[in-house]
């Protein structure tokens, strides 16, 4: 599957990135694919009738689709990330590799790693899940917070109404 400018752009904001298509491509969900030198996963694809686009993206995002392809009665939505999301084995290579710091094949695998070392798990991936727990934790101690502080100006105006 081809990805114009546009969207290659989008996908290297590290956000899903929504395709659109006439027609059917060739693309499976869960599978990873390249395009001009950057990989890409597909997380899903649908088949929508003109309903489902009013349903699902409103009015104005009908319009825009419309306006950008031209009248249509069923249109294709991929659904792709950055990088290979997919379940495949990630092995350490050896230093000073082509292939980079991963291998999926355990031929190739650093000696003495494979069956001894568990499938390694990229920075990327580690500093995506850390930063969504960061924030996770951080909203948590927000709320907390926020409802200690509600709970002592409470106290305090209940004290000030029943007097000393």
């Amino acid at each position: 599957m081809r990805l114009n400018a546009a969207e290659l752009q989008e996908l290297k904001e590290q956000k899903p990135t929504k395709i659109w298509r006439l027609v059917e491509q060739k693309a499976e969900a869960g599978k990873s694919y390249s395009a001009v030198g950057e990989e890409y996963t597909v997380l899903s694809v649908d088949m929508l009738e003109q309903k489902d686009v009013l349903r699902r993206f409103g009015m104005k995002g009908y319009e825009d689709l419309v306006e950008r392809l031209g009248p249509w009665q069923q249109i294709w939505l991929i659904v792709v990330v950055a990088g290979d999301r997919t379940d495949r084995p990630r092995l350490l290579a050896p230093s000073g590799g082509k292939s980079g710091d991963y291998t999926s094949q355990s031929a190739r695998a650093m000696k003495d790693t494979v069956g001894v070392e568990p499938e390694a798990v990229s920075a990327e991936v580690v500093n995506q899940f850390s930063k969504a727990a960061n924030s996770a934790i951080e909203a948590t101690q927000t709320r907390r917070q926020k409802k200690q502080r509600l709970r002592s100006a409470r106290d305090l105006l209940k004290k000030a109404l029943d007097g000393p």
